[in-house]
């Protein structure tokens, strides 16, 4: 029900996570079906394989796109993200 919400309601990444941080894997994706257990693990592997660690530099090319009425993010936290991210040594293009 929570992510339903957050989903409507359009929430940013960060908010998302905090709605579900405290739920069980259980009460976020049915695991009682194979298909969905297995495709679960294998979206939960790729995410792993494309995040780099904080100030780690990133395996693949980063795109960073900010609309400039988006109110969930300020432009200035994604610049400095996209700074950041650059310092590392990781590809990255800002669209804004």
């Amino acid at each position: 029900m929570r992510l339903e919400l957050a989903k409507k309601a359009q929430a940013c990444y960060n908010s998302m996570e905090a709605i579900a941080s405290d739920l069980d894997i259980e009460r976020i994706i049915n695991l009682a079906h194979d298909a969905t257990a297995m495709l679960a693990l294998r979206v939960i592997d790729i995410i792993e394989d494309l995040s780099a660690v904080i100030g780690e530099k990133s395996r693949q090319p980063v795109l960073i796109v900010q609309g400039l009425a988006d109110v969930s993010e300020l432009p200035e936290v994604v610049q400095y993200a996209y700074n950041v991210t650059c310092k590392a040594g990781s590809t990255a293009y800002l669209q804004m």
